[in-house]
């Protein structure tokens, strides 16, 4: 491995607060994204060690390969309720109390994110993005809800509409002036930052459109007007490039910023749901719990947040945390999610050094937290250092750490590595075998006087074969590599209709079981009673037959793939009988991207509440409400089937591009490697030629031999490359069981 020796620990998924924190003596930094980066610092050793023996076109690839390394920055959602603490809990974990906005006004309005590690000197620290036109007008004329009721046939309540959005237009135009238009579209870029700026941005800002607010350039000046914010920053607490993304509340009345958010979610490795302890997934919660059905779900881990305000914090804590594991558990019954209780408030706090030398005394609900868990509770005489280990201790933010660093090592980042040791392995794979057949081929060609004397008429008549054999193979490569292409062609396309049409038969299913059940309540004459179509249940039957699916179209293409490579191997042998292809078959603990399925978080008209009731009104008859019910769970969810359908068309689209280049590199080093062996013949049969006196035979052996003992100097350098990969391949996997490792020397 690389000379710097480094030891590093990961704590073991279910290890007790109490063993993890024992006595704090200081702040604790970040421990997310360690993994990450040692996997990244020691492919990057390995794969500029191959590229500087490598032949000018492997040089290449290599390169482009490093560059690659640790480009894709590991990306941490953060959703939940208004209020519900989500700016402090992103100023805990970023290390930085006070950096976004709380106490300015008590909600962020606008996505943001922020990127650590990624920052050069040049950049500006900090870039907001207004809306442009088009959506401003949106926004204006009711964003996605006047969408939804549209769809629903119903008309928006214009007093609602009136009190909220155009509200929100006057008041922008009123705080802006004459520059509100000319913001539309552009950008605010700045070198630096501070708090107050980000207020202007993010923060929503006061609701009233008193002359008084007006005149003063404060919170939310700017933010009716922003669609999102990045802030960069060089200095991080992570070991690996981490962006962080804080969105708006998902209780937004109108949906304002839903589809924004719903975008910037799709990729992210991990998504901590913050919930308050107060009301943690209550049974309203429904904008939530249908936001997190878009959401792969192995990758959420909820935050319950505020426990410091909890009477009995003890007590109640766990009570919340144990039902919200249930609830949970009865919404996604095929996973666990790990549930963390704390206080964001209690991390902050912690992390202020000044705050915690000035501290009166401890808060009596975390004293109590801390005795609950087990926690060393200091005393208001000890360092501001072990005082603020305690806070951090207590608030959960470590704990949330451990989990989201699990996630991690399974997410997007983490696949992206994982394809770069693929490659790396592939091409380090192909170095050998040619290093390995050019070393049998000179081995064959150093002929003693006996054997040169033999290699005459029918000896020589069969390295000529063999030259023709070599001349003609590329032809053949060539054609498996298109029959391959071809056959994964028709692999996607039946598997995308496959998909189409079991989708559309679910969602006709389900909206006859929902008409069927809206019939038998009104024949029971409940027509007093609003009928509600719950759509979680049709969410959770797409989602496990989408990725059972794709996971079989998956399955299949690997088998076409590894047809076509035996094909490959089988003509290739012919001419080069112990030459063997790389074996690429990933290990088990390589992860697939899935596609995204943020479609099934989208709203749709059935989930709306008021506007719902204005709907069953206007139905007269059963049959009609019957009949138009499925009509609008068919119209509502053909689209969210049809998007499916298209992601998962990106994502084997990718794999299959991913897959033909991978062919189509190997046939590319064959030919190489065909073009030396034929040129080693070609010398072998002028050697023994009457004319080859002249050629000094001698000299050419002297030259053969020096040339197989580099190449065996070669093979060994590349073998020791290679043993290095699969070592760090086998660290990352132990790592990912979740082992404690130490970093090989």
């Amino acid at each position: 491995m690389t000379s710097l020796a480094r030891s590093y620990e990961r704590a073991q998924p279910g290890t007790s607060p109490e063993a993890r924190h024992g006595a704090p003596t200081s702040v604790e930094a970040s421990t997310l994204g360690g993994t990450l980066r040692f996997f990244a610092d020691e492919l990057r050793d390995l794969a500029e060690r191959t590229c500087a023996l490598a032949d000018e076109s492997k040089a290449v690839e290599l390169t482009e390969l490093i560059h690659g390394i640790g480009s894709e920055s590991s990306r941490i959602a953060i959703i939940g309720q208004v209020k519900a603490g989500k700016s402090s809990l992103v100023n805990a974990l970023v290390r930085r109390p006070g950096l976004l906005p709380t106490d300015v006004n008590p909600w962020t309005s606008v996505v943001t994110s922020l990127h650590f590690g990624k920052r050069s000197k040049e950049g500006p620290a900090a870039v907001f993005t207004f809306f442009d036109d088009e959506d401003w007008d949106h926004l204006a004329s009711g964003g996605r809800l006047h969408e939804l009721t549209s769809r629903l046939g119903v008309p928006l309540n214009q007093d609602l509409l009136t009190r909220q959005v155009l509200t929100m237009r006057a008041m922008a135009e009123a705080r802006l002036g004459p520059m509100f238009h000319h913001l539309l579209g552009k950008q605010h870029r700045f070198a630096t930052m501070s708090s107050e700026i980000l207020a202007r941005y993010i923060c929503v800002g006061d609701l009233d459109n008193t002359e008084e607010t007006l005149s003063k350039p404060a919170a939310g000046r700017f933010s009716d007007v922003t669609k999102s914010a990045e802030l960069s920053f060089e200095e991080t607490p992570f070991a690996y490039p981490t962006t962080i993304v804080d969105t708006p509340g998902t209780n937004d009345p109108f949906l304002v910023r839903n589809e924004i958010t719903r975008t910037q979610l799709e990729k992210a490795d991990v998504y901590i749901v913050v919930l308050t302890a107060q009301q943690a997934l209550s049974t309203a919660d429904l904008d939530l719990l249908r936001l997190l059905h878009g959401l792969h779900k192995q990758r959420l881990v909820v935050f319950i947040n505020r426990i410091d305000l909890l009477a009995d914090v003890s007590g109640d804590a766990d009570r919340v945390a144990n039902h919200t594991r249930a609830r949970l558990a009865e919404e996604f019954p095929h996973v666990v999610i790990p549930v963390i209780v704390g206080s964001a408030h209690w991390g902050e706090t912690g992390l202020d050094l000044d705050r915690m030398a000035a501290l009166g005394h401890m808060p009596p609900s975390l004293l109590a937290f801390a005795e609950h868990r087990g926690i060393p509770a200091r005393s208001e005489s000890s360092s501001p250092e072990d005082l603020g280990a305690t806070f951090m201790a207590c608030s959960g933010v470590l704990d949330l750490e451990v989990a989201v660093e699990s996630m991690l090592l399974k997410g997007p980042a983490m696949l992206a590595l994982q394809r770069t040791w693929t490659s790396l392995a592939a091409i380090l794979t192909g170095m050998i075998n040619a290093e390995q057949s050019e070393i049998r081929t000179l081995g064959r060609l150093t002929l003693n006087p006996k054997q040169r004397s033999e290699l005459s008429g029918p000896n020589r008549r069969a390295l000529q074969t063999r030259i023709d054999q070599f001349e003609a193979l590329p032809t053949k490569m060539a054609a498996i590599a298109e029959a391959l292409r071809q056959d994964l062609d028709i692999v996607r396309d039946i598997a995308l209709q496959s998909l189409r049409i079991a989708l559309s038969a679910l969602v006709s299913t389900f909206a006859e079981e929902q008409g069927n059940a809206l019939r038998a309540q009104l024949q029971r004459n409940e027509n007093s009673r609003v009928w509600r179509c719950e759509t979680h249940q049709l969410r959770s039957q797409m989602e496990s037959l989408f990725l059972d699916s794709y996971r079989e179209s998956m399955d299949q293409c690997t088998k076409t793939e590894r047809s076509g490579r035996s094909s490959l191997e089988s003509e290739i042998r012919k001419v080069l009988p112990d030459y063997r292809l790389e074996n690429d078959d990933r290990p088990k603990h390589m992860i697939d991207p899935l596609p995204s399925i943020s479609a099934l978080g989208q709203a749709v008209a059935l989930d709306l509440g008021d506007q719902w009731g204005q709907w069953w009104r206007r139905w007269r008859s059963d049959d009609q409400r019957v009949r138009h019910l499925e009509k609008l769970v068919l119209a509502e969810f053909a689209p969210v089937a049809s998007t499916l359908v298209e992601s998962a068309e990106a994502e084997l689209d990718s794999h299959l591009a991913i897959t033909t280049h991978r062919f189509a590199r190997i046939c590319k080093d064959l030919e190489v490697l065909l073009e030396r062996q034929r040129t080693h013949v070609e010398e072998a049969v002028r050697s023994v030629s009457e004319d080859a006196e002249a050629l000094s035979t001698a000299n050419q052996e002297m030259l053969r031999e020096e040339a197989l003992k580099c190449a065996k100097i070669r093979l060994q350098t590349y073998e020791a490359i290679m043993t290095d990969l699969r070592k760090l391949e086998a660290v990352v996997v132990q790592s990912i069981a979740g082992y404690v490792l130490e970093r090989p020397s």
